[in-house]
């Protein structure tokens, strides 16, 4: 789509959120939330892939593994607001 095609021009660029951002490390439950998204909004959607390198980080993050009392949750992943994250490969998901 045209939208997509728009969004590939910003591979090798910073993006950063001006909010929290949860991420979940279930690629099949990540892909199960973005299908869902699709199958309700007619816009694009996109799956953030997140490779952090946890001892060269500056981006403040935190498990909620023991945190949460829900077990599904405490697999999450909590990115505090403002990081910064490097665009490096952008790609179209059926």
């Amino acid at each position: 789509s045209e939208d997509f095609e728009k969004i590939k021009n910003i591979k090798g660029h910073l993006l950063s959120f001006n909010n929290f951002v949860i991420a979940d490390p279930d690629y099949d439950r990540s892909m199960d939330v973005v299908r869902n998204a699709q199958a309700n909004n007619p816009g694009v959607t996109i799956l953030f892939a997140i490779k952090v390198e946890a001892k060269s980080t500056s981006t403040p993050y935190v498990s909620l593994q023991n945190l949460s009392h829900d077990p599904e949750q405490g697999k999450l992943i909590l990115f505090s607001i403002h990081s910064i994250f490097r665009i490096n490969e952008i790609k179209h998901v059926e």
